[in-house]
């Protein structure tokens, strides 16, 4: 589980490691602090990050644990064998933080299963945002025209 966890939080914003930057973690973290506390601003090192940036990390965490939770779970139901489904996140996080450690479990996969981790290596190289952006470029911008008043949940 920590191996996991290592590597999918990756290396720092400036290396070619693999995973969601250990920039996210830290924005993720001083987020949660934040909240925690009862403060609306943010603050990490003596230093406010704005809302965009929140945003935004939260986009990429989010999008990064889903594609590997469906990852694995598609791995899991197209797998005729019965594999652990910790070996199968492990292989799957290993293969969207682009890291290249494994349990041997990959040259058994399927060729379906072996597509996924393709695709997931891709994503994990390329970067969700990046992706996302790029399917999204094409389409219209659009700007709010209506603004809703604001309300407390």
């Amino acid at each position: 589980m920590l191996t996991i966890l290592l590597m999918f939080i990756g290396g720092a914003s400036g290396s070619t490691a693999g995973g969601v930057k250990v920039s996210t973690i830290a924005v993720m973290i001083a987020t949660f602090r934040a909240v925690l506390r009862g403060r609306t601003d943010i603050t990490l090192m003596k230093r406010r990050i704005d809302t965009g940036t929140v945003l935004r990390a939260f986009a990429i965490l989010s999008v990064a644990v889903g594609l590997i939770l469906v990852s694995s779970f598609a791995l899991f139901l197209s797998e005729r064998e019965n594999l652990p489904f910790l070996s199968i996140l492990y292989e799957c996080t290993s293969a969207y933080a682009t890291v290249g450690l494994s349990l041997g479990l990959t040259p058994t996969l399927n060729l379906v299963s072996q597509c996924i981790l393709m695709l997931l290596m891709f994503c994990g190289r390329v970067g969700t945002l990046t992706i996302s952006f790029a399917l999204t470029m094409n389409m219209k911008k659009e700007q709010n025209k209506i603004h809703y008043p604001e309300t407390r949940i």
